[in-house]
């Protein structure tokens, strides 16, 4: 058997937890059948999802393992090029003002959404080459050419 995931909103299920919509009838439902099903709640991505249990299945904890550092920085750098590109900063610098940040470490991880797509899908996944780290990754003076940075971060060239 396999579970059922399913994104939902907090305030479509009544809160953070308990209360109405969790075994129990809101004091202004109408009177009925009650169905109970029994879920777990994860946040990714920022995002919350609810994991549905099939019948009759025990509860499998899920080990959410925290994102390392150069997870975390790819994150950022992909979403401040894309508040970039919807014009909400017309510049690094005004982005790293409005951050609190400076304007150089701002383009150091913008520099990540440069890597080749395999590279990041990599780093993403947390499979990166032994000893490359994100001081590393954001020190290194790498290639605008795709072989040339795999090479450069000892990632396996493709082609």
């Amino acid at each position: 058997m396999t579970s059922t995931t399913s994104e939902t909103h907090r305030h479509s299920l009544g809160g953070r937890g308990g209360g109405a919509g969790f075994g129990e009838a809101h004091p202004t439902a109408p009177t009925g059948t009650t169905v109970f099903v029994p879920m777990r709640f994860h946040r990714r991505s920022g995002r919350t999802l609810a994991v549905i249990q099939p019948a009759g299945a025990a509860p499998t904890p899920t080990p959410v393992k925290p994102p390392n550092p150069i997870q975390l920085a790819l994150a950022r750098a992909f979403r401040w090029r894309g508040r970039l590109e919807a014009g909400e900063f017309p510049t690094h610098r005004d982005l790293a003002r409005h951050l609190g940040l400076g304007r150089s470490y701002v383009s150091r991880l913008m520099r990540l959404t440069l890597l080749a797509p395999d590279i990041v899908a990599a780093l993403a996944d947390a499979r990166e080459p032994s000893g490359l780290s994100l001081d590393r990754l954001l020190h290194a003076d790498l290639p605008d050419d795709w072989p040339g940075q795999r090479k450069a971060l000892g990632f396996p060239d493709d082609g």
